[in-house]
């Protein structure tokens, strides 16, 4: 059992960067993700990618800025 298993984590800004890495790393530590990005098809691949090595990870675009 690791550290995050679970647990639930909302985590936006997941597609890239920091948040991917982010994102990754709570994965390999167990947790079930929600993840979030302006770009369906950026944390679509995020989400796959983390499902393929056994994570459970739902996602869903979306942009959560005031304009």
């Amino acid at each position: 059992m690791t550290r995050l298993t679970g647990k639930k984590i909302i985590l936006t800004g997941a597609s890239k960067g920091i948040g991917k890495g982010i994102a990754r790393h709570f994965a390999q530590q167990g947790a079930s993700l929600a993840l979030c990005s302006r770009s369906l098809d950026e944390i679509a691949a995020v989400g796959d990618e983390l499902r393929s090595q056994g994570a459970t990870v739902h996602y869903a675009a979306c942009d959560i800025s005031v304009k």
